[in-house]
Formats: structure tokens, C-alpha cells, sequence
């Protein structure tokens, strides 16, 4: 009785986890408003053309992302080349010499021309040539604080 009891309680409980783990989540994000500074510029005094704080007041400098609030467009590029040659020679002689001295009680003087002889020459040559390259860029973007 007391084995059911667990067993029925061990198996509801086991089967509200895996059913809660079932549960949809709200998918509905809330961002923060995004808001640019205000940059704090000076007005010409009336009846002036120049201002000194106006885009176009140092004619000598970059226009380019010079307010605050202005986008900033930074492309990272780098590019990698290499190449590797490898060359390998190798060289191998050889030479073998033996002579019979006796063959089935034979006198040596008939078996002076049954001498055993070789001779080996090899060479070896390989070249090659690995070449890699590559190539990475990216994008990255800010604003003017």
C-alpha cells in the first residue's frame, strides 16, 4: 500500500515537470528607446556667417563623423598569403661481391668463374609546392558619443 502511495505520487509529480517544461514563453521583447545626444551648439551672434561650432567651420578636417549621434562604419579586412616550396634529392650505390669456394668437393680452379656479383644504383628526386591564401573581413558599427 505504502509502495503505490510513493509510486503514484513519484510518477504525478514526474509528469507535471515534463508537462511545464511543454509551457510556451511570452515572446514579446521590450527595448529601451534608443535616443540620440544633443550635441550643444553655439549660435552665430545676428547678422554673422561664421559659427564656430557650424560642420563647416575648420575647412582643414574630416566631415565625416565629427557630430555627436553620428554613425561610425568600421570594415576590418585582412588577407593572408603563404607558400611553402620543399625539394628533397637523395643518392644510393651499392655493390655485392662473393665467390663460391668449393661446391660438392669441386677443385677451386674450376669454380673461380662462378662468382656472384651485384650491383645497385638508385635516386630519388621530389619537389613540391603547398600554397594557402586567405581572406577576412567584417563590418562593424558604432555611433559618436
Amino acid at each position: 500500500m505504502r509502495f503505490k502511495k510513493f509510486s503514484f505520487w513519484a510518477f504525478s509529480i514526474t509528469t507535471l515537470m515534463f508537462i511545464s517544461g511543454c509551457a510556451s514563453t511570452p515572446h514579446h521583447l521590450k527595448y529601451l528607446p534608443y535616443s540620440t545626444p544633443r550635441s550643444n551648439q553655439e549660435y552665430a551672434s545676428k547678422g554673422s556667417l561664421y559659427a564656430p561650432d557650424s560642420p563647416m567651420a575648420n575647412l582643414y578636417s574630416d566631415q565625416k563623423a565629427s557630430q555627436v549621434g553620428d554613425l561610425v562604419h568600421i570594415i576590418v579586412s585582412e588577407s593572408v598569403n603563404a607558400v611553402e616550396n620543399i625539394s628533397n634529392q637523395t643518392q644510393r650505390s651499392s655493390t655485392f661481391n662473393n665467390a663460391i669456394s668449393s661446391f660438392f668437393g669441386l677443385p677451386s680452379s674450376t669454380l673461380r668463374n662462378l662468382g656472384v656479383g651485384a650491383t645497385s644504383n638508385t635516386q630519388q628526386k621530389a619537389q613540391g609546392t603547398e600554397s594557402q591564401s586567405g581572406v577576412f573581413t567584417t563590418t562593424i558599427t558604432g555611433y559618436v558619443k
